[in-house]
């Protein structure tokens, strides 16, 4: 029984592991992208989660409709990757 527990807590670290690792992925990505406009972010996650939406807003960046409506999707896309329960799932319980 105990080896059942910790296959569950390795599985559930490496998945998690996949989704930080993606998610880090999309950020830098979107970081990038908008480095093509001059518009430049910290390397953080979280900067990239505070920091797009005011960008979005600001009418005068050279964004284009069409790369607004790309970042857009890709900001949904870096929520989505927030939204898994794996970040706040119960790693060393016997949930």
């Amino acid at each position: 029984m105990q080896q059942f527990g910790f296959r569950r807590t390795f599985a559930l670290h490496r998945v998690r592991s996949r989704l930080v690792s993606s998610r880090t992925q999309l950020a830098n990505q979107i970081r990038g992208l908008l480095s093509e406009y001059g518009i430049v972010l910290p390397p953080h996650v979280s900067q990239v989660r505070r920091g797009l939406p005011l960008i979005l807003e600001d009418a005068t960046n050279e964004l284009t409709a069409f790369s607004r409506r790309l970042f857009a999707s890709l900001y949904d896309e870096l929520l989505s990757l927030d939204d898994y329960p794996w970040f706040s799932f119960p790693v060393l319980g016997h949930s």
